[in-house]
């Protein structure tokens, strides 16, 4: 996804990208070993977006889906 909005987004000069993550991307996680990984994958990808285009204008925030109680 950011592949293709990345582009559109240093057109106009500034804006936001939100990455869905996981505290599994962060912490032991004992309940599945794939999950923990791709999660740990969207950090890092983060953090790699962090260092590309923060000075570009463009703000990287990540979203842990764990951080919220539905009701």
């Amino acid at each position: 996804m950011c592949k293709f909005v990345i582009p559109q987004i240093l057109k106009e000069g500034k804006g936001k990208i939100v990455n869905v993550s996981s505290l599994a991307g962060r912490k032991e996680y004992t309940l599945g070993i794939p999950y923990a990984a791709s999660k740990a994958g969207v950090v890092g990808l983060k953090q790699a977006f962090l260092a590309e285009f923060t000075s570009k204008g463009i703000l990287i925030n990540e979203l842990h889906q764990d951080q919220f109680t539905l009701t």
